[in-house]
C-alpha cells in the first residue's frame, strides 16, 4: 500500500507536554523489555513476564499500560478500525521474534519493510489508540514497532481501534503518608479506588494529561483503613481492566451492615469472669516483676504480664467487625431463655 495515500493520525489536540510524556512512556517499555531480556528477575513481574525471551516474554502494550495507569475502562473501545499512519515513538512495542541486536541481511530487512507497508501486512495488525493520552498499544503487529524504531521509520501503518480514557477532571491522585514511606491511590468520580503501584512511571503521563494530585485524603471518603478492611467484599472487576474498590459498597458495609466492637460485646459465657481474671493476673505479674531481682523469674513475670495485657486488649478494644444487631439479638434471646 502506498504510504502517501494513507491518513496520518491527528494528534493536534495534544500539548507538547503530553507528546513528550507519551514518548517517554513508550521508551520506558522499550528500555524495560531490553533490560529484562537477559535478567527478567530484576524487573517486577507486572511490568514484564518472567521468561527471558520468546512468545511469553515482554507484556503486550495493553497489559503493560494497565499495570501502571489506573482506570482503563473495558467498554469504551470502537469496534470499527481505521487504517492510519501512527507515530512509532508513541507506540508500545513488544519484541519476542525480532530484537534490535538480532542482525539480519539487508535483503531480509527490506522484505520486512515491504511486509510492514503491504496490504497483507497492514491487514494483520490490530492496534489500540488512546487519543486522550497519545498512546498506541499493539496487539497484533507488535514486533514491527521496535524494528521501525531501530531503522528510524517514524510512522507505521496499522488498523487502529480507538479506546477512550476518562477525562482528567474525573481522576484524582492521593499521595498518603504511611509508616515507612508513602502510599499512592487513584480515585475516579469520587467512587472507584485503585492503588497506583508504579507511581514514578504513571505520574508524568497523568500530570501531563491534567490529573490533580494532593497529599491529603479527602474527608468525604471513608478512611483508607476502613476501605482496605472491606476491600475484598467491595471489589469491582467488570468495569475496568484492573479490579477497583467501589466506595459505595464500602459505605453500605460501614453504614448499614457492620459496626466495630470488642469481644466483650459478644454473647460469650463468663466473659466478665475472664476479664477480671486477666486483669488480676496482669496486676500480680507486674507487681512480681517490680519486686523480682532479675534473671529467669523476671522474664517469666514479664511474659505473663504481656500475655494478660494482650488478652485484655482483645476483649475490650473495638478491633472486630460484626453485623449490626447480631450480638444484641443473641443476648436478648439468651435472656429470654434464662427467664424460662
Amino acid at each position: 500500500m502506498d504510504e502517501k495515500n494513507m491518513n496520518i493520525i491527528d494528534l493536534s489536540h495534544l500539548s507538547a507536554l503530553q507528546i513528550k510524556a507519551a514518548r517517554e512512556f513508550a521508551a520506558l517499555k522499550f528500555d524495560i523489555d531490553m533490560k529484562a531480556r537477559d535478567c527478567p528477575e530484576n524487573i517486577p513481574d507486572d511490568l514484564h513476564g518472567p521468561m527471558r525471551g520468546g512468545e511469553y516474554g515482554p507484556y503486550f502494550g495493553m497489559c503493560f499500560f494497565n499495570s501502571i495507569v489506573p482506570f482503563m475502562p473495558r467498554d469504551s473501545e470502537t469496534h470499527t478500525p481505521e487504517t492510519l499512519l501512527i507515530p512509532v515513538t508513541q507506540t508500545l512495542g513488544c519484541s519476542w521474534r525480532w530484537w534490535p541486536d538480532r542482525y539480519q541481511s539487508t535483503e531480509d530487512e527490506e522484505k520486512i519493510k515491504s511486509h510492514i507497508f503491504s496490504e497483507y501486512g497492514i491487514s494483520s495488525t490490530s492496534y489500540t489508540c488512546i487519543p486522550e493520552l497519545g498512546l498506541f498499544l499493539p496487539h497484533e503487529g507488535k514486533n514491527r514497532v521496535n524494528f521501525c524504531r531501530h531503522h528510524k521509520i517514524d510512522k507505521i501503518p496499522a488498523r487502529v481501534y480507538t479506546h477512550h480514557y476518562p477525562k482528567a477532571e474525573r481522576i484524582a491522585i492521593y499521595v498518603v503518608d504511611i509508616a515507612g514511606g508513602k502510599d499512592v491511590w487513584a480515585v475516579l468520580d469520587g467512587r472507584y479506588i485503585q492503588k497506583v503501584s508504579h507511581y514514578a512511571f504513571a505520574w508524568p503521563l497523568l500530570r501531563a494529561y491534567g490529573v490533580n494530585r494532593t497529599h491529603q485524603w479527602p474527608a468525604d471518603l471513608p478512611s483508607l483503613k476502613d476501605i482496605l478492611a472491606h476491600a475484598n467484599s467491595a471489589m469491582e472487576a467488570e468495569l475496568f481492566y484492573e479490579p477497583v474498590i467501589d466506595v459505595e459498597k464500602v459505605r453500605r458495609w460501614l453504614g448499614d451492615n457492620v459496626i466495630r466492637t470488642g469481644l466483650i460485646e459478644f454473647p460469650i459465657r463468663k466473659k466478665y469472669t475472664y476479664l477480671a481474671l486477666f486483669a488480676v493476673v496482669f496486676i500480680m505479674a507486674m507487681t512480681a516483676f517490680d519486686y523480682s531481682s532479675g534473671g529467669l523469674a523476671e522474664s517469666i513475670f514479664l511474659a505473663i504480664g504481656a500475655f494478660s495485657a494482650g488478652s485484655l486488649f482483645a476483649l475490650i478494644a473495638p478491633i472486630f467487625w460484626t453485623k449490626k444487631g447480631i450480638w444484641r439479638t443473641k443476648t436478648t434471646s439468651e435472656s429470654l431463655l434464662q427467664r424460662y
